[in-house]
């Protein structure tokens, strides 16, 4: 009888394993996916890009403004 039991035990100690496992790699997964596009590298490159030219058109239009009514 305790033979099974240990058995049993140890089957349900790999099985947990596993889940915990895939549990890991879906996680990771899903924060490698979360990350690329806007939140990647390349995405925090174009949305500081799009915030200076945000910037520089407003300064420019500022000028411009400053100058015109002169």
């Amino acid at each position: 009888m305790d033979v099974h039991c240990y058995l049993a035990e140890k089957m349900m100690r790999e099985r947990i394993d596993e889940a915990r496992a895939n549990a890991e790699v879906a996680r990771v997964l899903r924060e490698s996916s979360e990350r690329s596009g806007r939140y990647g590298v390349g995405g925090r490159f174009i949305e500081t890009g799009r915030s200076l030219a945000k910037t520089a058109r407003k300064v420019a239009f500022a000028i411009s403004s400053a100058l015109a009514t002169r």
